[in-house]
């Protein structure tokens, strides 16, 4: 099953939610390419994190290793990201 998403209004209410409640959401598809979100979004602390190769290094494999088990799994998934964060990712 194919569907079409209107990346841009998606983009749109992934923003305003951000702005409402300062959670930064993104999708991404199978392959996990970002489709909507904005990484300049992140919080305080994840971009001090991010501020550093091993941190994005980190970060990167902590959100393939929860991608790829929602992909296998099918169903949400929340995790504990490796700084200590709560993750969450659920499949569309």
């Amino acid at each position: 099953m194919f569907v079409r998403y209107d990346l841009y209004k998606l983009d749109a209410t992934v923003r305003d939610f951000y702005r409402l409640t300062r959670i930064n959401l993104s999708m991404v598809d199978a392959d996990f390419h970002t489709l909507v979100g904005d990484t300049s979004l992140h919080s305080g602390f994840c971009r001090l994190i991010q501020s550093t190769e091993e941190g994005k290094r980190r970060c990167a494999a902590s959100d393939a290793e929860m991608l790829c088990h929602c992909r296998e799994c099918g169903h949400a998934v929340t995790h504990q990201c490796h700084a200590g964060l709560s993750d969450m990712t659920v499949p569309l």
